[in-house]
């Protein structure tokens, strides 16, 4: 088995989720790609609790796609995600 390390920034991987994301919440992630890069000052005001809603929903998927990997043995280590 090989393993590969691969490293993308925020924005490229803001980008890869928001076309993953459901409608409702690719304006959260859209919002934030734009706070990383520079375009746009960070206010959440009014949008926090779409926001947590929109974060919980991405942590469901994560967890049940390594729950698949993992069940198919494809995934035997622990991935670590940096901020």
């Amino acid at each position: 088995m090989t393993t590969k390390t691969v490293s993308i920034t925020k924005p490229e991987a803001a980008l890869w989720a928001i076309d993953k994301l459901p409608d409702e919440h690719k304006p959260i992630m859209t919002k934030a790609r734009a706070i990383c890069v520079g375009k746009e000052i960070e206010n959440w005001d009014g949008q926090m609790e779409s926001s947590k809603v929109c974060a919980e929903y991405m942590k469901k998927e994560i967890e049940k796609r390594l729950d698949n990997l993992k069940s198919h043995q494809i995934l035997d280590r622990k991935l670590r995600v940096q901020a």
